[in-house]
This record gives structure tokens, sequence and C-alpha cells, in this order.
């Protein structure tokens, strides 16, 4: 339960979440096809014959293609950027839960006289130091209750 608490609450948790959207939505980015442009550009002739205007009217129409599949590889790589960013969500979450196991047990050891819980209850206190070394899980362990 206490480390279900910690990833609700841990903020580096949030940031690789944020960081997997941002890479999610590079996939989407990626997909998309470049857009065609249109241009207009008008030029002035100063040497235009007599009796023929002298503006000259450009129009323009680019449509970029894109060739040897290089949209499948943009798409491909984004795919593969957003799946290190979610499996770096599960890396965050494994260092939220070591440094909860490495924190945890000095709340219950005694730090030079200055922890009140530490003067009570010592049995408690080994019998749960007992469970956390071995690996045990609390809950499942009913001599603690």
């Amino acid at each position: 339960m206490l480390t279900l608490a910690a990833f609700y609450y841990q903020p580096d948790l949030d940031v690789a979440r944020a960081k997997w959207g941002v890479a999610e939505a590079g996939v989407i980015t990626a997909g998309g096809r470049p857009n065609p442009s249109v241009g207009f550009t008008p030029q002035y002739n100063v040497n235009a014959a007599g009796g023929i205007s002298p503006w000259i009217l450009n129009f323009s129409l680019d449509i970029p293609l894109e060739t040897a599949g290089k949209r499948g590889y943009r798409i491909a790589r984004a795919e593969h950027i957003s799946e290190a960013a979610r499996l770096n969500i599960a890396g965050v979450a494994w260092q939220v839960r070591s440094r909860l196991r490495r924190d945890l047990p000095s709340a219950f050891t005694e730090q030079n006289g200055q922890n009140p819980c530490c003067k009570s209850n010592k049995g408690f206190k080994r019998r749960w130091l007992d469970c956390w070394n071995n690996g045990y899980p609390l809950e499942r362990h009913h001599s603690l209750m």
C-alpha cells in the first residue's frame, strides 16, 4: 500500500508519463503528410514594350512527394521513441520503489534518539525489519498484525 502511495504522489512518474505523452504525439505528427503550397509573385518589367502590361503574374503550386518510404521510416522512428518513453515509466517506477525500500527502514530505526516512534514496541520493529530484509510482504505476515 505504501508503494502505491509513493507511485501516486511521486512527481518523477508524472514527468515520465508526460514525456510518453509527448512521444505519442510525435507518432501522430510523424504520420502527417507534407502540405502543398501555392505561391503568387507579381513582378514588374521595366523594359516592357509599348502596349503590353509591364506586370508579370507568376503562380506556383508545389506538391511535395515523399519517396523511398521516408514517411514509414519517420513513423517507425517515432514509434520506437514512444516505446522507449513508455518503458522509461517502468524504470522510474522501479527507482521510486527502490528509494522507498532504501529509505523506509530508517524511519523505523533509531536515529540518535530523535525518532519518537522508535522508543516503544521494539519487538514490532525487530519483526518488521526481519520481514523487510527477507523480502516478505507485510500484509501476509500475520505475526506483525
